[in-house]
């Protein structure tokens, strides 16, 4: 995915609301990042992802994008 959610097309979305907190953890893991500005940032991306795959709302997910290696 890309951090503007632009110039991606995913194939597959995963839901992540449960595990939200662990995510969320593990950025702030990288404190020398200022990893609070990353935490929103994911949170918001995360929701946009859910709203792409018409998750219910307050739900969080992450999108990916199968790419075929052999014809």
């Amino acid at each position: 995915d890309t951090l503007g959610g632009t110039g991606f097309s995913p194939t597959h979305y995963v839901e992540i609301s449960q595990h939200w907190e662990i995510k969320a953890e593990a950025i702030r893991a990288h404190q020398s990042q200022g990893p609070e500005h990353y935490v929103r940032r994911a949170s918001l991306q995360n929701e946009f992802r859910a709203g792409q795959c018409n998750g219910a709302s307050g739900a969080l997910a992450e999108a990916f994008r199968f790419e075929p290696i052999f014809p």
